[in-house]
């Protein structure tokens, strides 16, 4: 029999699936956003356990990041990550959409167009490359033939910097680009292939010039992302949670908990955000100047699906890497339940 006296909650993290983003159609912002003009960072000035605004669309989602990349260089910033947990954009995914990845990428080269100077688009491969030359040249696009000019694309397997003088006091190589767009930047399993070892090059190329990693994936990030900015954070997560008893052993099978995101929209605060109930009506729950660890996250989403309970169970909510294995995290459709990985598991461990 359940103690439900004793019990309390233990709870369990899964990247929420976003299938209705897919495909949404992401508007160009050149022509909205100036080299003055002051971003748009929703939500920051929300107070703890009161209600927060987030972005409803794909579209909306960009527009921020590109809000976030622009704060980010009129702050001084040189070396920025931008990481957006959508499957559209995830190249192990099975509803990746190379033409969504092209939109993201130049809308963040638009951003970076404060810097004087040709941007460099590095990509992970031909498909990516290709969409992004293809909406380039279109008239999709309302960019002026200047802009599109700027804008140079490449990738990753043939594209390696210049080498630096051996002495830091001379000048750089004057044909080193203004900014540097690195997308979707990870390990390769193929020995021959240089793009990982390639796209390092270039991210330690910050600070200078401007570098902008988009939706890297590793384990373990590589040490020229250490000094990297987080600029726009925006991961989503469902939460399921299950009966604990007074030993904090998980008893019975695990229930809804509603959704969670944990967002930075550069220079505002991390912020963590629970929708219990999972119809969009999103509270702060935390904001910190650091990024919660894994071990954070857990402790306070315990504590808030736990309610009055003061004290989290023991195992807490199990917090997988945010940006591993999205294609087990999010199904092609409601009905798809891909083989997930163990550590994707809702089940909390006891």
């Amino acid at each position: 029999m359940r103690n439900l006296a004793a019990a309390a909650w233990l709870c369990g993290l899964l990247l929420h699936d976003t299938h209705a983003w897919a495909h949404t159609r992401l508007p160009s912002t050149y022509w909205r956003t100036s080299a003055m003009a002051v971003p748009r960072l929703g939500g920051v000035h929300s107070c703890i356990g009161e209600p927060a605004e987030v972005p409803t669309t794909l579209g909306d989602i960009c527009t921020e990041a590109i809000d976030s990349v622009r704060s980010a260089l009129m702050g001084g910033k040189r070396g920025m990550r931008v990481d957006v947990g959508v499957p559209a954009l995830d190249m192990r995914s099975r509803m990746f959409d190379a033409d969504v990845l092209a939109r993201l990428c130049l809308e963040i080269g638009s951003a970076l167009t404060l810097l004087k100077g040709p941007i460099l688009l590095l990509t992970p491969g031909m498909s990516t490359g290709a969409a992004i030359i293809s909406l380039l040249e279109s008239d999709d696009l309302e960019w002026s033939d200047d802009l599109r000019s700027a804008l140079q694309v490449s990738t990753l397997s043939v594209s390696r910097p210049p080498p630096l003088p051996a002495d830091p006091r001379e000048p750089p190589p004057s044909d080193l680009p203004a900014a540097v767009i690195v997308v979707s930047l990870s390990p390769s399993s193929d020995s021959d292939d240089p793009s990982y070892l390639n796209g390092r090059a270039w991210l330690g190329l910050a600070p200078i010039c401007a570098v902008v990693c988009i939706n890297a994936e590793f384990r373990v990030p590589p040490r020229e992302l250490s000094d990297f900015d987080a600029t726009f954070a925006f991961v989503s997560y469902g939460v399921t949670k299950t009966a604990a008893n007074e030993r904090g052993e998980g008893v019975g099978d695990p229930e809804t908990a509603g959704r969670a995101l944990l967002r930075r929209n550069a220079p505002g605060l991390w912020r963590l955000l629970l929708d219990v109930v999972g119809d969009g009506s999103y509270i702060l729950v935390s904001q910190t100047e650091q990024k919660p660890s894994e071990e954070m996250i857990r402790d306070i989403l315990s504590r808030e699906i736990n309610g009055a309970r003061s004290v989290a169970a023991p195992g807490g909510a199990q917090v997988t890497d945010p940006r591993s294995n999205l294609e087990a995290l999010f199904a092609a459709s409601p009905d798809a339940s891909p083989d997930a990985s163990p550590d994707a598991s809702p089940d909390a461990s006891p």
